[in-house]
């Protein structure tokens, strides 16, 4: 039952993220409304997308790539970004547990 395992995990991780922020609950309720607002984003494009191929206009179809490019990149940038942090801090332990 890996399955099992890794939701476990997971959701262990998501309880930790908002026992994390649970005084700060503004931060939480922004992170929602942003997260709402790229779904909202992504199935307003899906449906232009829809619309451009049904209609086969070219105009639409590129404006359909052109911000799923730009959205790829963004969410791609906010991953390495987590990365390095990630990075950094594993780094800093290491080196505290070594010079201590």
């Amino acid at each position: 039952m890996p399955f099992e395992r890794n939701f476990y995990r997971i959701n262990i991780e998501f309880s930790a993220l908002l026992s994390l922020h649970a005084d700060n609950s503004t931060a939480v309720k922004v992170a929602c409304y942003i997260l709402i607002g790229v779904g909202a984003f992504s199935m307003l494009m899906g449906f232009i997308g829809c619309l451009g191929a049904i209609y086969e206009i070219r105009c639409l179809l590129g404006l359909v790539s052109d911000s799923m490019d730009v959205q790829m990149r963004v969410e791609d940038l906010l991953w390495k970004q987590k990365s390095f942090h990630q990075f950094k801090v594993c780094k800093q332990q290491q080196i505290n547990t070594f010079f201590c």
